[in-house]
């Protein structure tokens, strides 16, 4: 009889850490199947329909990351003004490519008036460039036609936005372009448009599952090392 009651004692004393087991082990699988099916979601045509902006600081030393933000102050209101007719990504690829040398010059001269020599370096290219979101819209990760400006030897920390649809913040007033109706006026198709929606709303939803497992961890490190 001592004998029984003791083991009962036993399995009853590792019911809690069975049962915590169990959960972690559903909420990994779960977090990490919805991980991927985020990761692997349909493509986008809005990475066809897209230009992107890198500026590559010089190193990520304070004063080089400073620099790095005036020279995209200075391309950003360059553009604004540059992509305004742009009604179409063919219109903007026209635009960007013609205009290589000009926001090259943009950025050489906000150089040299903040006092520095850097060279500065201009490409409209391909790259993969990370999920983006602004305000109601989420542009996925991955390749897109980027002009990216290097900055000096271009080994510190860089800043993206969109150039084109106009989403690029606009520094002087503090505003941001994100309404449905310039999206479609750049060629975006109302689907694509409830996509990018969607894609907010699937971010969110991931963000929550993640900080929910973080927590989870968290209580599961807790209880094994108490």
């Amino acid at each position: 009889m001592k004998k029984r009651a003791k083991i009962k004692r036993m399995i009853y004393d590792a019911l809690p850490a069975v049962f915590t087991s169990l959960a972690l082990t559903f909420i990994v699988f779960y977090s990490v199947s919805k991980a991927i099916s985020f990761e692997n979601e349909k493509v986008f045509d809005v990475r066809d329909n897209t230009i992107r902006l890198r500026v590559v600081a010089n190193s990520d030393k304070e004063f080089d990351q400073k620099l790095k933000y005036e020279v995209r102050d200075g391309i950003v209101k360059m553009a604004a003004g540059l992509f305004s007719d742009a009604g179409s990504i063919e219109k903007a690829r026209e635009i960007a490519y013609n205009n290589i040398e000009k926001i090259s010059e943009n950025a050489k001269t906000t150089v040299k008036e903040n006092g520095y020599s850097y060279p500065v370096n201009v490409y409209l290219q391909k790259e993969n460039c990370p999920l983006r979101r602004y305000a109601d819209f989420t542009f996925p990760a991955g390749e897109y036609l980027t002009l990216r400006v290097d900055i000096g030897k271009a080994k510190g920390k860089n800043w993206w936005c969109v150039m084109f649809p106009p989403l690029c913040m606009d520094f002087a007033s503090e505003s941001v372009y994100t309404d449905e109706e310039t999206l479609l006026a750049c060629g975006f198709s109302e689907e694509t448009v409830k996509e990018l929606c969607e894609n907010t709303e699937k971010t969110k939803n991931f963000k929550t599952r993640i900080a929910a497992l973080d927590f989870i961890y968290g209580i599961f490190d807790k209880n094994k090392t108490g």
